[in-house]
């Protein structure tokens, strides 16, 4: 049986099930290099048959995760804001009322003549709810047959609070919260309060401390109630938590948005926990992005285990599709996402083109060890995402025990001084990283989690620990990238590795050897390897 999973939409991609494995995955970013891409996924769709080697008329079904997205009805971001409110509120209210059927059976006449148009003349299309996709995902992406899956997602898709028990490969619906109350809403609300993206929000917070009459103001916004949250209505305008935000630094305000919505989830959590007698937790969708919110989760007593896909958000929902449609066994995922693995010949014929040296080495990993040994930034790029807990293809690599570095990584980047580093350390370096790590439980998954920094790293490696004491763990087990820190340790004594991803927002996603030239020329990062080349910037 040969599934393959769709999701369109923000992070369109595609994913494909054969005999019950997850073989591949690819975002449409990787094929359009437009980040977040929302273009529908057939370049996904065709990257990952060619991964495994399968024909479109060899496919037996195709399982969109979304129903209705912006790009069968044109982009929702492009809608002024009192139609998104519109249609939000219809479909919040279609999802309550059972009548969301509707909407899938219209889904699915909108998407059968799309996929046969591609090839996909004998499949059977069918749509999941977007919320479900999130689910399955999160269940079948990790190892435990009795879990308690979480997923809390911004507004758009209808339900956007759920949860759900799984049980003997199972998965029930116990609870769902219509858009209407999301407590996704609130980061966004508060993020566009302080001119921000909504993903810097909780990057901004620790920058700054929470002032105790605004968190008691802010608390008021939300919180729980029953089996969900409460969440303050429709904001008028201008909204009314403006006048309260009057003389107070950014950062503060980051700071006490951040706690209050930290402190609903986990008490909604243990409200659940309880309910259930389910200790083990699986959680998935937007919120679940940020992980300071994965680290309370992972780390509170009335958890015993804990995981978070690597890709959380939007991204997943195709890898949920196939998944669930397979009935396939839980087990945790392997590989975070698969692409086009570039040659050395096309790698050299990038740098050719690029009039850039082509020198080739026996090594890289060693090479690049080297560098990051000797105080350089160096930008390595691989093609695909890897097996393991490695965040990115990308990544921009520097030693940790000079803050220097870690600025002049920013400023190579062009990132903001609050933006997170990741510390990539060894799974056996863990616990004397991250003060919380050996109390994580056995069965903790994630791809990383804000934590107390011991005084060890705040000691040695000051460039990997943000000023509010947390350090953002990357527990690295992917073979190569295991190996640059290994080596760097044994060189230099640094067990914590700086890394940040290759990458502008204002430039197309480096998911070619011809992109990651550009994108490493536009920065002043002084190294890059690309393949076996490696390629030093010219003083």
């Amino acid at each position: 049986m040969i599934i393959l999973g769709v999701s369109e939409g923000t992070d369109a991609g595609a994913a494909l099930v054969v005999d019950g494995e997850l073989v591949a995955v690819v975002a449409q970013e990787r094929v359009d290099r437009v980040r977040r891409s929302s273009a529908f996924p057939s370049g996904a769709i065709d990257a990952a048959l060619d991964i495994a080697g399968v024909k479109a008329r060899e496919v037996d079904r195709v399982v969109f995760g979304t129903s209705i997205s912006g790009t069968s009805l044109g982009r929702p971001a492009q809608q002024p804001s009192r139609l998104r409110d519109a249609v939000r509120g219809a479909r919040a209210a279609l999802r309550a009322s059972g009548l969301y059927i509707v909407e899938q059976d219209i889904a699915r006449k909108l998407h059968e003549p799309r996929m046969r148009a591609l090839g996909f003349e004998r499949a059977a299309v069918e749509v999941l709810e977007h919320d479900r996709a999130h689910a399955t995902a999160a269940y079948r992406c990790q190892e435990d047959t009795a879990v308690l899956v979480l997923t809390v997602d911004s507004p758009a898709a209808g339900a956007a609070v759920t949860v759900s028990a799984g049980r003997h490969l199972q998965l029930d619906r116990l609870f769902f919260q219509t858009a209407l109350a999301s407590v996704a809403t609130f980061p966004d609300r508060m993020a566009a309060l302080l001119r921000i993206d909504v993903t810097e929000l909780w990057a901004l917070a620790a920058f700054g401390s929470a002032p105790t009459d605004l968190r008691a103001r802010l608390a008021r916004e939300i919180g729980t109630q029953g089996d969900g949250f409460t969440v303050t209505g429709r904001i008028p305008t201008p909204d009314p938590l403006l006048a309260e935000l009057v003389g107070r630094t950014p950062a503060d305000v980051a700071a006490a948005a951040q706690e209050v919505l930290e402190e609903a989830v986990v008490a909604w959590a243990r409200r659940w926990i309880e309910r259930t007698g389910l200790r083990s937790i699986a959680v998935a969708g937007e919120l679940f992005a940020c992980p300071r919110i994965c680290a309370r989760l992972a780390t509170d007593p009335a958890v015993a285990g804990f995981s978070v896909l690597p890709l959380p958000g939007d991204e997943g929902l195709a890898m949920g599709a196939a998944l669930g449609a397979a009935g396939a066994a839980n087990r945790p995922l392997a590989t975070l996402a698969l692409g086009p693995r570039y040659t050395d010949d096309q790698c050299y014929k990038a740098l050719s083109v690029a009039s850039l040296p082509r020198d080739k080495v026996e090594d890289p990993e060693r090479a690049i060890a080297e560098g990051v040994a000797a105080g350089k930034i160096v930008a390595r790029f691989a093609g695909p995402l890897e097996a393991g807990r490695a965040l990115s293809s990308r990544t921009v690599l520097f030693r940790g025990d000079d803050p220097r570095l870690r600025a002049r990584a920013l400023a190579a980047l062009r990132r903001p001084d609050h933006a997170p580093v990741l510390a990539a350390v060894a799974p056996a370096d863990a616990g004397r990283a991250a003060a919380d790590a050996p109390a994580l439980p056995g069965s903790t998954r994630f791809a990383s989690l804000a934590l107390p920094a011991r005084p060890e790293l705040a000691r040695t490696s000051p460039g990997v620990v943000h000023p509010d004491g947390r350090v953002w763990l990357n527990v690295v087990d992917s073979p190569s990238l295991l190996r640059v820190v290994e080596e760097v340790r044994r060189k230099t004594g640094q067990f914590a590795l700086g890394q940040l991803e290759l990458r502008f927002d204002a430039e197309p996603v480096a998911a070619s050897p011809g992109d990651a030239i550009r994108a490493w020329r536009a920065s002043e990062v002084d190294t890059l390897v690309l393949g076996p080349y490696v390629v030093e910037r010219r003083s």
